[in-house]
């Protein structure tokens, strides 16, 4: 499916398994139902909005760059890991943005989010939001962590320009460190400004 500086209004979007899904300049789709069956490789996203409705995978979406949509009011469901959301003026010339987006029904991990406000989002329970600030970062460096956690809590201090935060699933963070969740908010929760839900 090619769209291409077009504007929709309350459509229901499929995109079946290995079909490709590309959103173009100028195209703006409004209040749609989009259900994704295909994985990131398959779907580029550029100089468009959405605005409203429903983005629902039923795959895990790894490492998609929406960088270059502008995402307003739109509700997120499914597994995404990897994502980058927001805008970037250096690379995507404020191509993107997000706000007031919903992914109450969403698990969002490793997830990046630039130039853009915590608070202008929901997340669902479970989730970790890292805020990419001086005072996160310092704390970060130094604390005391287990062997299991340490190398990660330092990837959330190295400097990303416009970064504003991170999420990440806690449920997914301690199957993958062979920790307990109530361990994963133990831990983080030492530091001021994390944000768990």
């Amino acid at each position: 499916m090619d769209i291409n500086n077009q504007s929709l209004q309350g459509e229901t979007i499929n995109i079946a398994p290995k079909e490709d899904f590309i959103l173009r300049r100028g195209s703006v789709l409004k209040d749609c139902q989009i259900t994704n069956r295909a994985t990131a490789w398959y779907l580029r996203l550029t100089r468009s909005v959405i605005e409203g409705g429903s983005f629902s995978t039923k795959v895990r979406l790894n490492e998609l760059n929406w960088l270059r949509v502008k995402l307003h009011g739109v509700k997120f469901k499914g597994k995404f890991v990897g994502n980058d959301f927001g805008t970037k003026a250096e690379i995507y010339e404020n191509l993107g943005e997000i706000r007031d987006c919903d992914f109450t029904e969403a698990s969002v991990h490793l997830c990046r989010f630039f130039n853009c406000d915590i608070a202008s989002s929901k997340f669902a329970p479970n989730h970790m939001i890292i805020p990419h600030n001086t005072s996160v970062c310092s704390s970060l460096l130094t604390l005391d962590w287990p062997d299991e956690i340490g190398y990660f809590a330092e990837m959330y201090t190295k400097p990303i320009n416009e970064l504003s935060f991170d999420t990440i699933d806690i449920s997914l963070l301690a199957k993958e460190k062979k920790l307990t969740e109530d361990q994963i908010r133990q831990l983080f929760g030492r530091v001021e400004g994390i944000v768990m839900t």
